[in-house]
């Protein structure tokens, strides 16, 4: 007998629901981008439920340390509290993008030679990969790729040869990008229809919008898009089709109607008027976030409000660090505004 959502999420929900008080409203994050330089900033921070990551934080660099902290705690969280095998393996996967996110920067600094190390979210303790240690700045990316473990190594061998002789990270990032959408998708084929369907509904939506950002990155540049093999609402024959349009603005509205595209119509003036795709990407997020919250208003007991739960405090945690980045170097208000997601 297949268990109720009460059965399943009852205890986990009963967390994740006390956290929602946690989160940042519109006026938490007004206050936060109007507040007169970085120590007012940290003090209107202090009066938020982010009071103790940023008890200290110096700079950007450490708030953001901190805040991916707070973030990884979450997650933890989350897998403490789900006790059914196919949801742990699921949530097991939906963390491990964190791993991957890690992975990609580390990658992204090795190839480029750059010094420093980018900041990892904590995960290592959890997945007992030792990603983490790779950023070390005397780990080459040939000795990277010589200690990676699976299901990375294997995933990024393909592509290896083509980032030496071209410097492109691109095609090691897609990978990165199929193998862990892969194992999320697979995992969730295993839950229960509803939740099955909440997660292609959550997780298939941004899918589609990483391979909507990847066709206009490819149509203003005139190259062959390498998309992620899933489609939910925007099947690949209509990207195709849209490909054969005379510019970006002609393609996207001969994309099928739905909230991506709608979404794309209503950042075409900024487009032409900047000349840069960061309007479409920040429209399509937008639109994320505000269908997440949607999906989870009213907090129904299933798999959507855990999930939804997570990308709101990544998108919040995403927002502060935004914000932090603008103080420090003393930017406007009003161009602040336009970083973030409301």
């Amino acid at each position: 007998m297949a268990l109720s959502g009460v059965a399943r999420y009852g205890y986990v929900y009963a967390r994740v629901r006390a956290r929602f008080a946690d989160v940042l409203d519109a006026g938490d994050i007004r206050a936060l981008i109007e507040a007169e330089g970085w120590d007012e900033f940290i003090s209107t921070l202090m009066n938020t439920p982010y009071g103790k990551a940023a008890t200290g934080a110096g700079d950007a660099r450490e708030l953001e340390r901190a805040l991916k902290q707070e973030l990884t705690a979450q997650y933890m969280m989350i897998m403490r509290s789900v006790t059914e095998k196919r949801l742990r393996n699921f949530f097991h996967h939906f963390f491990r993008r964190l791993e991957v996110e890690n992975l990609k920067a580390i990658i992204r600094l090795k190839a480029r030679r750059h010094a420093g190390e980018p900041l990892m979210y904590p995960v290592d303790d959890y997945f007992k990969r030792g990603i983490t240690m790779l950023a070390r700045e005397d780990i080459t990316i040939d000795a990277l790729f010589d200690r990676l473990k699976e299901p990375y190594k294997s995933v990024l061998s393909a592509h290896m040869a083509h980032m030496r002789k071209n410097g492109d990270t691109l095609p090691l990032e897609r990978a990165l990008d199929k193998e862990i959408f892969t194992a999320i998708f697979e995992s969730a084929r295993r839950l229960h229809g509803g939740d099955r369907r909440i997660v292609s509904e959550i997780v298939g939506l941004e899918v589609d919008i990483a391979n909507v950002i990847a066709f206009l990155r490819c149509k203003q540049e005139d190259t062959t898009a390498d998309l992620l093999p899933f489609a939910f609402s925007l099947p690949f024959e209509k990207l195709r089709d849209a490909a054969f349009a005379e510019d970006i603005p002609s393609s996207i509205r001969s994309l099928p109607d739905g909230i991506i595209r709608r979404s794309l119509e209503r950042a075409i003036p900024d487009y032409e008027s900047e000349h840069s795709l960061l309007p479409f990407e920040k429209a399509l997020r937008k639109m994320f976030y505000e269908r997440v919250k949607s999906i989870i208003r009213g907090y129904p007991i299933n798999i959507g409000t855990i999930i939804g739960f997570l990308y709101v405090k990544e998108i919040e945690i995403q927002n502060i660090c935004a914000i932090a980045i603008g103080k420090e170097h003393e930017m406007p208000a009003d161009n602040l505004m336009k970083l973030v997601l409301m």
